[in-house]
């Protein structure tokens, strides 16, 4: 079983630049050799299972510094994850969902990024149900 993220270091905007660390087509190209090497590779014949990336708090995480992140771009991250997943048949796990559920004040801390141990928890209940339930025989 293979549960994997990626997607908050890509969608960093880099003040300077004035573009994405990745941008959006890039991130979904990515994504499908990911895929395509997980399904083919080391990892033939495992189930896979992508994980939506978590929002950020971004008064705290964009306070300074060249790189910001924006929960505009979270959203359309996932947005593109969730259709490449889709299209590839892979199935998804919503955690950004589950931080918005439980309080993303709660759960991210005060570097607007990181999960609180309150975060940390919410998630790996999520990731272990989710985890339990693709393995169950």
């Amino acid at each position: 079983l293979v549960h994997f993220n990626c997607g908050l270091h890509d969608l960093r905007y880099r003040v300077e630049q004035k573009d994405h660390q990745v941008e959006l087509d890039e991130y979904a190209q990515n994504l499908r050799r990911i895929i395509d090497r997980l399904l083919r590779g080391q990892c033939a014949g495992a189930k896979v299972i992508f994980a939506t990336t978590t929002p950020v708090i971004e008064a705290y995480h964009n306070r300074s510094g060249n790189m910001h992140r924006f929960n505009k771009d979270v959203d359309a991250y996932n947005a593109c994850a969730v259709a490449v997943m889709s299209e590839l048949n892979v199935p998804l796990h919503d955690l950004h969902r589950g931080i918005v559920e439980n309080g993303i004040e709660t759960c991210i801390g005060t570097d607007g990024r990181h999960a609180t141990e309150t975060g940390n928890r919410v998630l790996a209940e999520a990731v272990t149900r989710v985890i339990r339930a693709a393995v169950a025989i």
